[in-house]
């Protein structure tokens, strides 16, 4: 009878520390990975914008990469939010890791989507889409939580961040 007790705890504590770590690596590669999915994509959005800011908010048209940069990084940031499960956007959740709400990501990828618009040529137009890029730049800027000018100003306001 001692023998099977003995079995029976054994099993038992197998069985749970298989339990935890199933539980473990589940927690790690939804959640863990995902979180830091969307995070590497806030940086290297940030990255873009400021590296691209001039051009941007110029509506400099003679590179053609930068549209199609901006439209992969909000179909990118787009495709991680679908991966990430929903619950992470509760507010207690969202606030330890840091991450903006699932709506302003969700903007973030319309307002990417508009840049890439704008930095197509516009002819005669050009000025107009330059103020309309600035405008779309300054939403990003209250959007996110990165660094998406030099100052910390938005472009609106300063009137150095991006020349019109």
């Amino acid at each position: 009878m001692s023998g099977q007790l003995k079995m029976i705890g054994l099993l038992g504590v197998i069985f749970t520390g298989a339990i935890v770590y199933i539980l473990s690596q589940y927690y790690f590669k939804v959640v863990l990975e995902s979180v830091s999915d969307i995070r590497k994509l806030l940086s290297e959005i940030s990255r873009r914008l400021l590296f691209y800011q001039d051009k941007i908010c110029n509506a400099a048209t003679e590179n053609s990469e930068i549209p199609n940069k901006l439209s992969d990084l909000s179909a990118r940031l787009s495709s991680a939010l679908d991966l990430m499960p929903r619950y992470m956007f509760l507010v207690g959740i969202r606030h330890i890791f840091k991450l903006p709400k699932r709506d302003d990501l969700l903007s973030t990828c319309q307002e990417l989507t508009d840049l890439s618009y704008g930095m197509r040529d516009h002819g005669k137009n050009q000025n107009r889409q330059a103020i309309k890029n600035v405008m779309t730049f300054s939403r990003l800027c209250r959007l996110l939580p990165i660094e998406t000018a030099y100052k910390r100003e938005s472009p609106l306001k300063s009137g150095i961040v991006c020349e019109v």
